[in-house]
């Protein structure tokens, strides 16, 4: 344990030798770190520098409380933790990570039962990499939670990122929980310089992954605001994404994907995705036989692909043979100016069932709603009060079916819009309702 007792943090200053960092350990016991500065590691150093590498400890704590590693050469934490057979925790709170000229934290976790991170009131910011990324091969669960911290203005990579994968095996189950928490501007004109990024490679298994983004923002990167990605499995993805503003960004505002296999519920409420590059709203199942599942209530996407791309607003796709069920419900959308503000898609051949409540669609490049069931599966589409689409550029609600359309009673009661380019309504079969029809 090293600490300092005094209200006033100790400051230890590095020589700025190239290969001397400010404090290291290699020590297998669990260690304290509180009210305490590192600062002035040279080029090729780091502020603090913990390696477990082949000690073969029996679990291992790391606790950071009041502590500051900024202005060293390299990062301001670099922690591994490698060969390690009990769990493992790292828990910071009230740290401050700036100005490094790499990451802000550094943190590669390698062992064969489970690990928990915890950031409470973590500043990662203003660093020449990642502000903290975690490259996690527990073979165990692992949980992340992440609570009022920043990550932002960090250079050639992303402001937060969580990488789980299992090096030559399969990893367990990862539950990311973040909250409160900012990442802005972060990248250096890259497209993959995220927000917030989680990716999650199964390595052939059928690990869940779990994510809650609550009441955060992710603004001005270069990349996506916020990227939820799987490979290479067929486990379960639950993703929440609730109170966010994501605006913009280079890519997307929100993406999420689920790929290879396995049911994938996605619920997005409260949240606003604007002028983003590319779309403001980009939920994917390429998920084999397994469900998608979307829920998208009070969501505002205006402006997006204004990186010059052709961006939608919302996409939300099914690409492999399981089921899609999408449910919109008071919903803004505009000026989607080279694309489609609402774009619903099944892919394959799994039936889809769309619901749209109370949305409004306008100025869109192309079609104000496009709803496409591109196979031989049944598409069930029911549209409740208001849909508002007027000025879009091709029709207002567009409905393209290979197979069977199944419409509720009632479905175009509610559809009202005019001026737009095509038809206010335009169905398979050369059906079509004119603008000012009901």
């Amino acid at each position: 344990e090293l600490t300092d007792d005094d209200d006033d943090r100790c400051t230890i200053t590095g020589s700025g030798d190239a290969s001397e960092d400010v404090f290291s350990s290699t020590s297998a016991a669990d260690l304290t770190l509180a009210n305490l500065v590192f600062t002035g590691a040279g080029a090729d150093s780091d502020g603090i520098f913990i390696d477990l590498t082949g000690t073969d400890a029996d679990g291992y704590t790391l606790t950071m409380r009041n502590v500051e590693s900024s202005g060293n050469g390299e990062d301001g934490i670099d922690v591994l933790v490698d060969d390690d057979d009990g769990d493992v925790v790292l828990s910071l709170g009230d740290v401050v990570l700036r100005n490094n000229g790499e990451d802000g934290l550094f943190a590669a976790i390698d062992t064969d039962d489970t690990s928990a991170v915890t950031l409470k009131n973590v500043i990662a910011s203003d660093n020449g990499r990642y502000g903290a990324t975690f490259q996690d091969s527990s073979a165990g669960a692992s949980t992340y939670t992440i609570d009022e911290s920043q990550f932002s203005n960090n250079g050639d990579a992303d402001g937060l990122r969580i990488r789980r994968a299992e090096a030559g095996g399969v990893p367990g189950a990862l539950t990311v929980k973040i909250d409160e928490t900012t990442a802005n501007d972060n990248g250096d004109g890259d497209l993959g310089d995220h927000g917030m990024r989680v990716f999650f490679d199964r390595g052939g298994g059928s690990a869940s992954l779990e994510v809650e983004v609550t009441e955060s923002v992710a603004n001005n990167n270069d990349g996506d605001g916020i990227s939820v990605e799987t490979a290479n499995g067929d486990g379960t993805l639950s993703a929440v994404v609730q109170d966010v503003t994501t605006v913009d960004n280079g890519a997307q505002g929100v993406q999420i994907i689920q790929r290879d296999g396995g049911a994938a519920t996605v619920g997005i409420d409260r949240t606003v995705a604007n002028r983003n590059g590319l779309d403001g709203i980009h939920v994917r199942g390429d998920n084999g036989n397994d469900d998608l599942s979307v829920v998208l209530v009070d969501v505002e996407a205006r402006d997006n692909g204004s990186g010059g791309a052709a961006g939608e607003n919302i996409v939300v796709r099914e690409d492999g043979d399981g089921a899609l069920d999408a449910t919109l419900a008071n919903v803004a959308t505009s000026h989607a100016d080279a694309g489609d503000n609402v774009r619903v898609v099944e892919n394959d051949a799994g039936d889809a069932r769309v619901s749209l409540t109370n949305v409004t669609t306008t100025n869109a490049g192309d079609h104000g709603v496009i709803v496409r069931e591109a196979d031989a599966g049944a598409l069930t589409l029911l549209l409740a009060a208001p849909i508002a689409a007027s000025d879009n550029g091709i029709d207002g609600v567009r409905v393209v079916s290979d197979s069977q359309v199944l419409l509720a009673k009632g479905t175009f009661a509610e559809v009202r819009g005019t001026n737009n380019g095509g038809f206010l309504v335009n169905l398979p079969g050369e059906l079509a309702i004119p603008n000012d029809a009901a």
